[in-house]
């Protein structure tokens, strides 16, 4: 009987992901499988560079200790002794404010404060927004249903909470909005934590309560090479399973003939019985246009933004001999085009020689999208200077490295859930299609993995119904 034909089409850590949980399953119902990728390299926005002995990371610099799938897979795939967390005495985040960096208070749990006296010693937050943000105590719990993350903050904390401490880290981290957020999408914790606890104050100090055997662990992992030897080590163990890796492949349009998928690319036509795509929604939808225009339009209802990373080495004999935190965020507020910085070489071991500091600036996003795509010297020039402003350095970086992202960030605004559960309804009528990635069900490193895994189980699933 001839085996299954699955083209995955995307050689991101959701397509590699995808195509490796094909192979672990396929004792039980062989398949074929062959991924495709326009690219020279796979990996997608995961890339590591090596500059003079420093571990650089041009997208995602780790993933989350709390979401088990990305360790999972790197245990499993037997890199397990590469995986390193952050530096436990460097553990301080700091907040932009009035031009002058305040730590983020000990104890600050996803916005939330639970240890009162160094939230009453802060500088961060006023008297007024202190208070305001305490009032967290007795607000009742809303009536269910999908609101903007800021909405939400101000409900329960105040204004001062979302600007200078939610918009800075939602900004920072998924280059995103808290006015146009989904709550339900990204922060469903809050809304358990509300339902069940009356306060998130009062359900974080439970939360904190229960965590307190795993205090000494990391929140944000990665690995000592940096996070490309996933990559490298899953392309290596897909080679081993057989799959068929095509780099060089971009796929110029998608249409169904009978029961085949035919992928044309301008040198040659693949055909399969199973499509995956694992792209964005926008890419996904342009190669569907000939297949079917609902699902095209739904596709396209998922916006994107486009971010831009800066990463310079600096002497440490020239600047501040210790930077003792992970680094820090930037509100709206303070008018830069800096969202965030990362201190990179001591958030993680094993990123910088001794004598030097490795830093990461981060601009583009929802305040300034256009920004990124200025001339590369124009978006150092401008990140680092207002870098080097706010701590106060003079010294000029040994070397610049710049990373363009363009429409890499999906933003999971208000009703995405119900857009995704649309996108599904249709796409499960076109016969042997699936969608995974970034774009529908969680945007880091482990999201993606947990879809992935998901995703290959719908597929055989589906080739059991056909049989």
């Amino acid at each position: 009987m001839k085996k299954p034909h699955i083209v995955v089409v995307g050689g991101g850590i959701a397509g590699l992901a995808t195509c490796y949980f094909l192979t672990q399953r396929s004792g039980q119902s062989p398949v074929q499988v062959t991924l495709l990728e326009k690219g020279s390299r796979l990996g997608g926005n995961i890339w590591t560079e090596y500059p003079d002995g420093f571990v650089v990371e041009a997208g995602p610099d780790c993933f989350i200790a709390e979401k088990p799938w990305a360790a999972q897979l790197v245990r499993e795939i037997g890199l397990g002794d590469e995986i390193i967390g952050t530096i436990p005495e460097n553990n301080h985040t700091y907040i932009l404010s009035r031009g002058r960096l305040h730590p983020l208070p000990e104890g600050f749990m996803l916005l939330v404060p639970t240890r009162i006296w160094p939230f009453i010693k802060s500088s961060l937050i006023s008297p007024a927004g202190k208070i305001r943000m305490l009032l967290d105590l007795f607000i009742p719990p809303s009536p269910e249903g999908d609101v903007t993350l800021a909405s939400f903050i101000i409900r329960r904390l105040g204004r001062e909470a979302l600007e200078k401490i939610a918009e800075p880290l939602i900004a920072g981290i998924h280059a995103a909005d808290p006015a146009r957020m989904s709550l339900k999408a990204t922060f469903p914790r809050f809304l358990d934590l509300e339902k069940t606890h009356g306060s998130l104050i009062k359900g974080m100090l439970k939360l904190r309560k229960n965590m307190q055997s795993s205090q000494n662990r990391s929140a944000f992992l990665s690995l000592k090479r940096g996070l490309y030897s996933l990559v490298e080590k899953l392309e290596e163990i897909l080679h081993a399973q057989g799959v068929i890796i095509r780099k060089g492949v971009e796929v110029k349009e998608v249409t169904k003939l009978q029961n085949q998928w035919c992928l044309a690319s301008e040198q040659e036509t693949f055909y399969g019985d199973i499509l995956i795509l694992a792209l964005p929604a926008h890419t996904a939808g342009v190669l569907l246009k000939n297949v079917h225009s609902t699902l095209v339009q739904q596709l396209s209802e998922i916006p994107f933004t486009s971010t831009v990373t800066v990463s310079a080495a600096f002497r440490k004999s020239e600047t501040s001999k210790e930077l003792k935190g992970y680094g820090f965020l930037v509100p709206a507020s303070e008018n830069t085009h800096l969202l965030a910085a990362t201190w990179t070489s001591s958030k993680f071991p094993f990123r910088a020689p001794e004598s030097h500091h490795l830093i990461r600036c981060f601009g583009g996003g929802y305040r300034n999208e256009n920004f990124v795509f200025k001339n590369e010297d124009e978006i150092a020039s401008i990140l680092l200077e207002e870098f080097c402003k706010i701590m106060n350095w003079t010294a000029r970086p040994e070397w610049i490295k710049v990373y363009r992202w363009p429409k890499a960030m999906p933003q999971y605004e208000i009703g995405h859930q119900d857009k995704v559960k649309r996108i599904e309804e249709v796409s499960s009528r076109a016969g042997g299609l699936f969608l995974t990635g970034s774009s529908y069900r969680g945007i880091g490193i482990s999201d993606c993995i947990r879809d992935a895994r998901e995703t290959a189980s719908k597929v055989f699933s589906f080739l059991l119904n056909e049989n």
